[in-house]
């Protein structure tokens, strides 16, 4: 049986996004944002 937990120790979760959120990040990438750029305003990826 598979380990559920991360190196560190804390167990792995899934994310859960709401439709609109979603619909919000395709709509700035239709809008020819990158896709970087969409992650970082909407705080899901740091450097």
């Amino acid at each position: 049986m598979p380990d559920n937990n991360n190196p560190s120790g804390s167990p792995l979760t899934r994310k859960k996004y709401t439709s609109a959120f979603k619909a919000e990040c395709v709509r700035q990438e239709a809008a020819g944002a990158r896709q970087t750029d969409v992650a970082r305003a909407q705080g899901r990826w740091q450097r």
